[in-house]
C-alpha cells in the first residue's frame, strides 16, 4: 500500500457553498442526540481511569491503529493522551497492541457520541488531534464532514488547542472557515512535510508524493 495512494478526486473546487448556512442552523439549535446507557457506563469507566492518572489530557481522535496516540504520548510524558477509534479492528491491530507508556489510554466508541460526554463530564483537554479524518470529498456528502455536521459544536468546545491534518486542502480550508464563523478566532492552513509520519495514512501519503496540509487552531474559549 505504500506508495501507491491516489490524489483525492472531488467535484468540489472549493469551500461548499452551504457551509455557512449549515453552520448557522446547527448554532440555532442545540445538538441532540440519545446517547445509550451503555455508552455512557463505558464511559464513566474510562473517567474514572482519566481521574486516577491525574494528568492534563491529550485526544488523538480517530486515532486508527494508534500509531499516532503513542507518537504523540512519547512526546508528551507528562500528558494522557487518550487514542479514540470507532472501530475495534484498527484499535486491536499492530500499533495498539503494543503500548509501553503509562500515559496511554485506548478506548473504542463512536466520536459523535464521546465529544458530547467529554463536555459534559467537563474533561480539561489540552490539546485534540484529527489526523487525517475521513474528508467525504464529493459534493453531496458535505453533511458528513464533521465541521458541516451538527457535531462541529460540541468539537470546538473540547479543547483551545485543535491540530488537523489532511491531504485535501479544501477540507481543512472548510474546518478553518467554519471555526472562525463559529467561534470567531481565524487559522491559516499551511503546508506541512513531517520528519517522520506518525500514522500509516500520512506515511503513505508522503510516499506517494501528495502535499500535506495542517491546521493548528490555537483560541480562547
Amino acid at each position: 500500500m505504500i506508495g501507491n495512494s491516489r490524489i483525492i478526486k472531488s467535484n468540489q473546487a472549493d469551500v461548499h457553498c452551504d457551509l455557512i448556512k449549515l453552520l448557522d442552523r446547527y448554532s440555532n439549535k442545540p445538538f441532540q442526540r440519545q446517547i445509550s446507557n451503555q455508552i455512557v457506563e463505558s464511559f464513566l469507566m474510562l473517567d474514572d481511569q482519566v481521574k486516577k492518572h491525574k494528568m492534563p489530557i491529550i485526544l488523538d481522535s480517530g486515532c486508527g491503529v494508534g500509531e499516532s496516540t503513542l507518537s504523540i504520548a512519547e512526546k508528551n510524558p507528562n500528558n494522557l493522551v487518550i487514542g479514540v477509534d470507532k472501530s475495534i479492528h484498527r484499535l486491536d491491530k499492530n500499533f495498539s497492541s503494543k503500548v509501553k507508556h503509562n500515559n496511554v489510554i485506548f478506548y473504542r466508541t463512536n466520536l459523535i457520541d464521546f465529544w458530547p460526554l467529554v463536555n459534559q463530564y467537563d474533561w480539561q483537554v489540552q490539546k485534540h488531534y484529527l489526523l487525517y479524518p475521513n474528508p467525504w470529498p464529493l459534493k453531496k456528502d458535505v453533511k458528513k464532514r464533521f465541521h458541516a455536521h451538527p457535531i462541529f459544536m460540541e468539537l470546538i468546545k473540547i479543547s483551545n488547542v485543535i491540530e488537523l491534518r489532511s491531504n485535501w486542502k479544501i477540507y481543512l480550508e472548510e474546518f478553518s472557515l467554519a471555526f472562525e464563523h463559529v467561534a470567531g478566532c481565524k487559522s491559516k492552513v499551511e503546508i506541512y512535510n513531517p520528519e517522520s509520519a506518525v500514522t500509516p495514512f500520512e506515511r503513505k501519503y508522503q510516499s506517494s508524493g501528495h502535499v500535506l496540509y495542517r491546521l493548528l487552531i490555537q483560541h480562547e474559549g
